[in-house]
C-alpha cells in the first residue's frame, strides 16, 4: 500500500482536528481498508508505505495525529531524520540494527501501535515503523523507501526492505 492522502478521521471515529480535506479520498479509505483485509485473510506479505503505513494502524484499530506541521508538500522533504530497528524484529532483519537515514514527507502521523502490531522503529513521539505482533509478514513504514537517489536517505537499507518483500511474496506464491 502506498502514499498518499490523508485517511478520512471518520473512518477511526474522531472528529476532524487538522486533516487536509483536499486530500481525503473516502473511496480510496474503503478500497485499502478492503484490500488490507483480503491480504491478512489469504496470509499474504503486506507492506505499508506512508499512507499504507498509516492504513495498517486505522485498520488494526489505532488513530492518527491528523496533523503533523511542516511535513507535506515540501521538496524536498523537509525531516530527514535516523531510525534505529528494534533489535529482533523484521525490519532489524531487514535492515539491520544500525541507524540509518529515512526521508519523511507526511501530513498524519501514527502516535502508538494498535493491538496486533508492535513498534519496532520510533522518533520522538512518532512511530516509524509497525509489524505484525504474531510474526506475520506485514511490514509498515512511514517513509519513503521506494524514493530512488534521494540524497535524504540511506538507499542500501531501503533496497533491502523492497527486496524482502519480494522475497516473502514469492515464498507465498511457491505454496
Amino acid at each position: 500500500m502506498s502514499g498518499g492522502g490523508d485517511i478520512d478521521p471518520a473512518e477511526y471515529g474522531e472528529p476532524d482536528d487538522g486533516v487536509e480535506r483536499g486530500t481525503v479520498d473516502a473511496h480510496r479509505d474503503r478500497l485499502e481498508g478492503e484490500m488490507l483485509k483480503a491480504a491478512l485473510d489469504r496470509g499474504v506479505p503486506v507492506l505499508g508505505i506512508c499512507r499504507g503505513f498509516q492504513v495498517l494502524n486505522w485498520r488494526f484499530g489505532g488513530k492518527l495525529k491528523q496533523h503533523v506541521e511542516g511535513h507535506r508538500d515540501a521538496k524536498p522533504p523537509v525531516d530527514p531524520h535516523e531510525i534505529t530497528a528494534s533489535p529482533g524484529s523484521l525490519l532489524a532483519k531487514i535492515c539491520g540494527v544500525e541507524p540509518f537515514r529515512v526521508n519523511s514527507r507526511h501530513h498524519q502521523a501514527v502516535l502508538s501501535a494498535p493491538e496486533g502490531l508492535r513498534p519496532v522503529a520510533c522518533v520522538g513521539r512518532y512511530v516509524e515503523a509497525v509489524e505484525a505482533a504474531d510474526g506475520r509478514w506485514i511490514l509498515g513504514v512511514q517513509w519513503h523507501p521506494e524514493t530512488k537517489n534521494d540524497p535524504l536517505q540511506d538507499e542500501e537499507p531501503a533496497r533491502r526492505v523492497f527486496d524482502a518483500f519480494v522475497k516473502a511474496a514469492q515464498l507465498v506464491s511457491a505454496r
